[in-house]
């Protein structure tokens, strides 16, 4: 088993419900706790893991039954040092990376006969490709690698070997799962094998599997909603009303300001990166845009708003390196204007955005667009 590196802005492959208790360990069962947890690398019931002895099912595995691993081009015996059982519950509602849904991998998803047929694994779960892992919930393209979302309930089977192994799934190259984490140690320190999350290698497997997919003609068994590069920014005052961009030039919308408006929220669009890039980026923040200066005109005169930049408000996600800010769709903005002056103008400058869901919006903005 290998766990992703955690970011503040991140959130786990898998944040479904999840029972675990001990069904065999070397030292004897009745050992370890039941607790509800992140699940660690799994292979869900059924399915079969390669032994001397030919095929067996994991939930038939015992410590000290032998099972193939894979190294340097060979298979060599391994011997199972713990075997559990975990109950996964599903979450309907949620994104399908967060509702605790297993990942199927069908049939030649890899390569022809990789696998030999469906195999349906925790996210958590690390494919060995070459020299390295790569965690699965980084590779679902929704075509040959799926959250799979006929499942409401299983049972699950972390299958640990000592030491740590490559092990052979219908075919398929995929890790052993690692003993409990202990807090003075990390997942790359506890494995002999690299465990790599960055984008520049995983960016290119993605698009290679997924290109596999599309060439053998896999149709989507998902609604694939639409996607705009349209931020749709709007400024929504304290009493509900909605203000429409006057202009946008050289990515700085301006907005008329009425007289008596004093604070704003900022409303766009507002999607997770993993949903509108790929699952490579890892960022599952709602991003709506990327805000730098924000100038007030007010009577002919020119002043910065500064409150998104010194002030820690609700919307807002934490200072990029640039000075930026990104908003999550729906981000406060007080203006602290002179309440004798007239009509003004806003003009907020606009960094970067990304592609989004066109019925992504979050605030007053969400029910009018479900």
């Amino acid at each position: 088993m290998a766990f992703l590196p955690k970011r503040p802005e991140e959130g786990d492959c898998l944040k479904g419900a999840f029972k675990q208790e001990p069904r065999h360990t070397s030292q004897g069962a009745g050992q370890g706790d039941n607790r509800l947890s992140v699940p660690e690398a799994s292979l869900l019931e059924g399915t079969c893991l390669h032994t001397p002895a030919g095929k067996a099912k994991v939930e038939t595995l015992s410590p000290g039954h032998a099972v193939l691993g894979y190294a340097d081009g060979q298979e060599t015996p391994h011997h199972v040092s713990q075997v559990r059982v975990a109950y996964g519950m599903t979450l309907p509602g949620l994104p399908d990376d967060e509702a605790g849904y297993p990942i199927r991998i069908l049939k030649d998803a890899i390569a022809g006969g990789v696998p030999a047929r469906d195999v349906v694994l925790t996210p958590d779960h690390c494919l060995f490709f070459e020299d390295k892992f790569v965690p699965l919930c980084l590779l679902v393209n929704r075509l040959s690698i799926f959250y799979d979302r006929t499942f409401t309930a299983y049972k699950a089977y972390p299958v640990q070997t000592d030491p740590h192994a490559v092990l052979i799934a219908e075919n398929l190259l995929i890790a052993s799962a690692l003993p409990p984490c202990p807090e003075d140690s990390h997942w790359h320190t506890r494995t002999h094998m690299p465990v790599v999350t960055d984008r520049i290698v995983v960016e290119g497997l993605y698009h290679r599997l997924k290109s596999r997919a599309e060439v053998g003609g896999l149709e989507s068994p998902f609604y694939l909603p639409e996607v705009t590069d349209d931020h749709d920014l709007q400024l929504v005052t304290e009493n509900g009303q909605f203000i429409r961009k006057a202009m946008e030039k050289d990515n700085v919308a301006v907005f008329m300001l009425p007289p008596d408006v004093h604070e704003v929220h900022l409303s766009s669009r507002a999607s997770r990166p993993v949903d509108v890039i790929g699952p490579y980026v890892q960022d599952k923040r709602y991003l709506g845009v990327h805000v730098g200066d924000i100038t007030l005109v007010d009577s002919r005169k020119r002043k910065k708003v500064m409150t998104h930049i010194k002030e820690d408000l609700l919307g807002w996600h934490p200072p990029e390196e640039d000075g930026g800010r990104w908003t999550n769709g729906h981000a406060h903005l007080p203006i602290r204007r002179d309440a004798k002056r007239g009509p003004g103008m806003l003009g907020v400058q606009i960094l970067t955005t990304i592609p989004y869901l066109v019925t992504d919006y979050h605030g007053p903005r969400r029910h009018r667009h479900r």
